[in-house]
């Protein structure tokens, strides 16, 4: 995880992690029977989790970007939280610019005087 910000009776935390979205869907499917939504440019799926006993209502959206996923979750207690926090966010990837500098070029072996 690397972000995490509460604010009562909300959670939010955002994380990223090396693999397919679809493995971590899967999951999260799996061992939280999590539900899968549609989530304007991406997928999101809505579950419960039990944290120092108490309940929250759990919604995670998945982005995958640059060979990783990364999710955004706010849990809230005793409410559902609203899809409208996480749906916004999106991955637009823009390569670095490439910017001409020194640099080092190879000479070939044949014009190196003997």
């Amino acid at each position: 995880m690397f972000m995490l910000k509460a604010r009562d009776p909300c959670v939010f935390s955002a994380s990223s992690y090396p693999f397919s979205s679809l493995v971590l869907r899967q999951e999260l499917q799996s061992r939280l029977n999590a539900t899968l939504l549609e989530a304007g440019h991406g997928r999101a799926l809505r579950y419960v989790i039990q944290a120092g006993g108490v309940e929250y209502n759990a919604t995670t959206r998945l982005l995958y970007c640059d060979y990783r996923t990364y999710t955004l979750t706010m849990a809230c207690r005793g409410e559902q939280p609203e899809l409208m926090s996480i749906q916004n966010f999106s991955c637009d990837y823009q390569p670095a610019e490439a910017v001409p500098k020194l640099g080092l070029f190879p000479i070939p072996g044949t014009t190196i005087p003997a």
